[in-house]
């Protein structure tokens, strides 16, 4: 089948004695000279200048898996080059397939287990086949065996091409940001609850000490902790706040901003204990009535002045001294604050604490029967 196919090519091309009447239905000799027919054979010298990289060279950190992928890339060729290119890259980068070489016109991604620096170099290289020439080769002398003479012959002068090509890389710019916890008071060994969310980067996977889901991570922290959450995307605007303040004044610093390029922004939340007040009343002397019951007036202005208003809840106890003896315990409630002020009726040994008042604010008790 061969045999037929170059035959018929040799005439194809003009050379005497290979004239064939038919190919008698021989399915190999048939696809034989349907290759030399359309056969895609480069027919001239390749140049570097005909490849073009389709994709950015820009790598980014991927959470997913803890690696810096490139956007998914193509080696554009022209027809009929069919070149394996090899990968010239910096230690710890491959392709997604581990893979050293790639063809043209076909996609791949690479992949780096570090961040790439700049000055590390990525290039390919290939040996392009191209048909430079097609000779007919005559046997010298004319040499004759038994009667028949050595046939002509067609050939190919085949060249090899290099090609070689570095390529300009980038990487996405990324920042930091920790969040540290302090609390102003004894410790507790309370956690902390937090909220961080990216409303236009919906990241997912691990970064750093944090794993985000559609660009949302809660986390938790105790007094003296920090996370860090690393390689997030620069320039990007984030929301944090802390959501189990318990009954704490809350100072936040970095709470909201954008993610700084090559930067560590740090976010710090410090607790302070909200203030309580106890109001009691103890009777002396022989004609105190230990029975009586005193009204007291409560007026609250907050740091700036202003009345305060609101419910705040209190518990009751007894004060604890030799005067207070078989003392009933007031209830827990709540006093309701109207144009700042509230009241409360205590008897003799008798006290309440009120939670959780305002930071910074200031108090005026006066009692009514002080004067009776």
């Amino acid at each position: 089948a061969t045999q037929l196919a170059l035959w018929k090519l040799l005439n194809d091309y003009g050379v005497a004695d290979n004239d064939i009447d038919g190919l008698n239905g021989n399915e190999s000799a048939m696809l034989f000279m349907e290759f030399s027919e359309y056969g895609e054979i480069l027919t001239y010298q390749p140049k570097l200048s005909e490849l073009k990289l389709e994709g950015e060279m820009t790598f980014s950190f991927n959470a997913k898996d803890g690696r810096w992928h490139s956007e998914p890339l193509t080696l554009v060729e022209p027809e009929h080059y069919h070149g394996l290119y090899e990968l010239t890259l910096p230690d710890g980068v491959t392709t997604l397939h581990n893979l050293t070489h790639v063809y043209g016109n076909e996609e791949y991604e690479l992949v780096s287990d570090h961040e790439v620096g700049r000055d590390e170099t990525f290039a390919i290289k290939a040996n392009i086949a191209w048909l430079k020439d097609f000779k007919q080769y005559s046997p010298s002398p004319d040499i004759e065996v038994n009667g028949k003479k050595f046939q002509h012959m067609a050939g190919s002068v085949i060249e090899q091409t290099a090609l070689y090509a570095q390529f300009q890389h980038n990487m996405e710019e990324t920042g930091s940001l920790s969040v540290s916890k302090i609390l102003v008071g004894n410790n507790t060994g309370q956690s902390f609850v937090f909220q961080l969310w990216f409303p236009d980067k919906w990241i997912s996977g691990v970064y750093g000490d944090m794993e985000f889901t559609d660009g949302f991570t809660q986390f938790e922290l105790k007094h003296g902790e920090t996370k860090t959450a690393t390689h997030l995307p620069a320039g990007e605007k984030y929301y944090l706040a802390e959501i189990t303040n318990g009954d704490y004044y809350i100072e936040s610093e970095n709470n909201t901003g954008i993610i700084p390029k090559n930067q560590t922004i740090a976010a710090t939340f410090t607790n302070i204990p909200l203030p309580e007040l106890t109001v009691g009343k103890v009777v002396t002397g022989e004609q105190g009535d230990p029975h009586k019951v005193f009204t007291f007036t409560i007026e609250l202005k907050d740091k700036n002045g202003k009345p305060v208003s609101g419910f705040f809840e209190y518990w009751g106890t007894v004060i604890k001294s030799g005067h207070t003896d078989k003392v009933e315990v007031p209830e827990d409630g709540e006093l309701n604050f109207v144009g700042g002020k509230a009241q409360v009726k205590l008897s003799h040994g008798q006290q309440i604490t009120l939670i959780s008042l305002p930071y910074q604010s200031a108090y005026t008790i006066t009692e009514q029967e002080e004067n009776e």
